[in-house]
């Protein structure tokens, strides 16, 4: 029996703006994710605790990425928004956890 040999190629063409973008929008998305997660299991062990206190534990807590300040006080804004946090009525610095 004679044996035969295929070569099997594999296209590599460069991504197009549009497939960068989307990948963009994905992994916007896993982080909003990752940070929303992150900072509900914090604040559920916490109860109450400051921004500066938030921001330097999810930084540390979270190892696939840096997440900058302004990510951490948005992903706070949308927790607030989803009743799981709360302000701190008398301490504009304080966040609350939601039962």
């Amino acid at each position: 029996m004679k044996s035969t040999k295929r070569l099997i190629t594999y296209e590599t063409g460069t991504n197009t703006e549009e497939e960068k973008l989307f990948q963009q929008q994905d992994l916007g998305k896993d982080r909003e994710i990752v940070l929303d997660a992150n900072i509900a299991k914090f604040m559920k062990s916490r109860k109450v605790t400051d921004f500066e206190t938030l921001f330097s534990e999810i930084s540390k807590m979270i190892k696939t990425f840096n997440p900058q300040t302004k990510d951490i006080k948005i992903a706070v804004e949308r927790l607030i928004g989803k009743e799981l946090l709360q302000r701190d009525e008398k301490d504009v610095n304080k966040i609350k956890y939601v039962d």
